[in-house]
């Protein structure tokens, strides 16, 4: 018994690293977004300005973007998507967010400049719906169309991000620093030691 116990101490200690993907996830209300088309607007980088102003970790400096708006609704607002490490999307006219019953996956459906139909799943992937006004979704969108940086005034009303991958960049203060651990990792560690001894 103490060995099996061990044994499966061991392989969560082991197997941790995968299981923190579970600790990112999409958020918000995204109901709303499901099987509506959005329009391609443009696509572009991020660029080490916008990412020393936004610092976004899941989109560094050199990561593609793009921008689709959908129709507007009754208020005269359009729903703002920006993808992120999606470049296969970049490609069509069109796309819609299918429901999926899929954890940390998305299907687009998305139609090209011919009218064929092309079904994508993205995984992982993470999705975040704001119930509120964002300034850098607008920003990406200024710096693909060629603009120049708004004054702060110019926001997004119902801003969507989504992250094809989990491609996260670790902040330069954690990465120069090769001791450090996680806190599971350190819970797991006492409790395997509790269980040897």
């Amino acid at each position: 018994m103490r060995l099996h116990l061990n044994l499966v101490g061991l392989l969560v200690y082991l197997l941790a690293p995968f299981l923190q993907i579970r600790a990112i996830r999409s958020s918000g209300n995204c109901s709303l977004v499901y099987e509506i088309p959005f329009k391609f607007v443009c696509k572009g980088k991020v660029t080490n300005d916008m990412y020393t102003l936004f610092r976004d970790n899941r989109a560094p400096a050199g990561t593609s973007y793009s921008v689709w708006h959908s129709e507007e609704d009754d208020d005269d607002v359009s729903m703002v998507l920006i993808t992120f490490h999606c470049p296969q999307l970049s490609g069509l006219d069109f796309i819609a967010l299918d429901k999926n019953v899929f954890m940390l996956s998305q299907f687009f459906v998305g139609t090209s400049g011919n009218g064929s139909f092309q079904t994508i799943l993205v995984s992982p992937c993470t999705l975040h719906c704001f119930p509120f006004s964002l300034r850098y979704p607008r920003e990406l969108e200024r710096h693909c169309l060629g603009e120049d940086l708004g004054d702060g005034d110019d926001v997004t009303k119902k801003p969507i991000l989504f992250y094809g991958s989990l491609m996260v960049k670790i902040p330069e203060a954690v990465k120069n620093d090769a001791r450090t651990l996680s806190l599971l990792r350190v819970l797991l560690v006492v409790v395997y030691a509790k269980i040897i001894y």
